[in-house]
């Protein structure tokens, strides 16, 4: 293995030896040659790459990357007895702008703790920037891992806080696999000390990285064995509990995921954990409970997640957002107005992106039409969505929807706008190939057509509607749409075309109960009106008793 390991890295280094954008590949190199005890290859791949250090200012990534394994190599030549080795070239004057003036070359552990600063400087800039602790911590691992190999077999708790770092370190790194590997490896060391906190702390990680690392079997396997371990902390237990919930959720198990959220919800507050953490475990379970088609249920708890996030100075709009989303969806339609109404004015004082405050003004549009009111508070918040995103190519999704939402309520009131807007809807609709959408907005104009007493058109409207919805893949709505259909001809007394509509609403129904039953019922009576009293009896068998 250590051959191979070997081969490979003089391929790669013949690769990138003449290239000075290959300053990580020859960095790498380096580490290489320092853990495997080499550290005479290692201080003449530093010496003949050191003025690659200079030769692009920009790319400061590279920079931290090089100048942090340059100092391992230097150091393994330190540890290895030799700290006053002068590093040859280290005195060229191109590189006094890096290291600073020096009198002659630098030593091998005098220029070892100067790149380690120069490393950290960037680090710490990148984090700054960035409002992490990546840099550092990445910075970090070699060091680390050169402590580890120097270290060998013995003294299982050092070995186990090395690898623990590793695997935080190559998580970070976006190395999962990697991460799994020292994280297991650090468990069965703590576990073996009789450490079984951190032997728990080090099974979470290395859950964490399975599912990073797209094995969500093997993750979920991990956190159950954890969760049937009666020494699991409380504490450790809401987060094991929240990462199955998240893993039932990736599933589509909404309903399993709701319940685990539930109970790291249920032991947070237990042990009275801070209301951070208790906002968290409410949220995902509120989500969960949404996405499990439960919009009751969510309700509350976005309310307990938003209320523990405001009691510690944390912003709540966005979990209030969901919170009146899913009212509307329970049928809470004027709280949902209220609590839509206050998350509109708040993202608009605080300069929120027109895309994010027109998600919310589509929203509130559809809380005020459910909630009936349809004079110019709907026109006007609808509005306000179209206004904010026409024009915006990226936010086209929520463009239609505004139209849409607009048109309805100019419908409601009889307005004649109502038609420019639902064509407008279509033609965004059918150029960025929305189906469903469209299917929508299809039904809406047919019911249009309906209010304006045009039985013809609105009959081949909602057909066209029925016909878009069947090819997006919902036969609900299609037999929704022939549903409207059959009532028009009904009442425009064409009674033997209106039966052939409502049989193709109540196949179309058959996976929807409430539909099909309300289809049955106004077909049986129709069939009765008809005079076919064995067909009406036939349709009525799917009525309850």
């Amino acid at each position: 293995m250590l051959d191979q390991a070997r081969a490979a890295h003089l391929r790669s280094y013949r690769l990138a030896k003449d290239n000075p954008a290959n300053l990580a590949i020859i960095a790498d190199n380096v580490v290489f040659c320092a853990v495997t005890g080499n550290e005479a290859r290692a201080l003449a791949l530093v010496e003949k790459h050191l003025p690659w250090l200079v030769h692009d200012g920009l790319d400061a990534a590279a920079h931290e990357t090089a100048l942090a394994s340059f100092a391992v190599g230097l150091d393994a030549v330190a540890a290895a007895g030799h700290p006053d080795t002068p590093v040859r070239g280290s005195d060229a004057e191109e590189l006094v702008t890096l290291f600073g003036s020096h009198e002659g070359a630098w030593t091998a552990s005098a220029l070892a703790s100067r790149a380690w600063a120069l490393a950290d400087t960037i680090a710490a800039a990148f984090d700054v920037r960035n409002g992490t602790d990546a840099h550092r911590l990445a910075l970090a691992l070699p060091r680390v891992q050169h402590e580890l190999d120097a270290l060998g077999d013995g003294h299982p708790l050092e070995r186990a806080d090395l690898l623990s770092t590793l695997a935080i370190g190559r998580m970070w790194a976006g190395a999962h696999a990697d991460a799994v590997e020292r994280a297991r490896a650090a468990a069965a060391l703590f576990a073996g000390a009789g450490d079984t906190r951190r032997a728990h702390g080090m099974r979470l990680l290395e859950a964490d990285a399975l599912s990073a690392d797209e094995d969500p079997t093997g993750a979920s396997g991990l956190l159950d064995t954890l969760l049937g371990d009666p020494d699991l902390e409380d504490r450790r237990r809401v987060r094991v509990l929240a990462t199955r919930a998240r893993l039932h959720g990736v599933a589509e198990a909404f309903a399993a995921g709701a319940a685990a959220a539930d109970e790291a919800a249920r032991v947070a507050v237990s042990i009275g954990v801070d209301d951070a953490m208790v906002s968290e475990m409410f949220l995902l379970a509120a989500m969960l409970h949404e996405d499990d088609g439960q919009p009751a249920g969510a309700v509350s708890r976005y309310r307990v997640a938003a209320e523990r996030r405001d009691a510690v100075g944390l912003p709540s709009v966005d979990v209030r957002f969901r919170q009146g989303r899913a009212m509307l969806a329970a049928g809470y339609a004027a709280e949902a107005v209220d609590t839509l109404n206050d998350v509109l004015r708040e993202a608009s004082e605080s300069g929120v992106e027109p895309g994010s405050r027109a998600l919310t003004a589509v929203l509130l549009a559809q809380a005020l039409h459910a909630a009936e009111e349809y004079g110019n508070a709907v026109g006007a918040w609808a509005y306000a969505a179209v206004g904010l995103v026409r024009g915006n190519e990226d936010e086209v999704g929520l463009l239609a929807d505004g139209l849409h939402v607009l048109a309805q309520a100019h419908q409601q009131r009889g307005d004649e706008e109502a038609v420019t807007l639902i064509d407008e809807a279509l033609e965004l609709g059918r150029r960025h190939e929305a189906t469903w959408f469209v299917a929508d907005v299809l039904d809406t104009r047919a019911r249009l057509l309906v209010g304006q007493g045009r039985t013809d058109a609105a009959v081949a409207t909602a057909l066209q509607a029925a016909d878009t919805f069947a090819d997006a893949g919902d036969p609900a709505s299609a037999g929704a749409s022939e549903l409207l259909a059959a009532r028009v001809l009904r009442e425009a007394e064409r009674a033997d075309d209106a039966v052939a509509l409502y049989r193709a609403a109540f196949e179309h129904a058959s996976d929807a109960d409430p539909l099909r039953q309300a289809v049955a019922l106004e077909l049986g009576d129709l069939l009765e009106a008809l005079g076919r009293h064995g067909e009406a009896a036939d349709v009525r068998t799917v009525l309850p008793a």
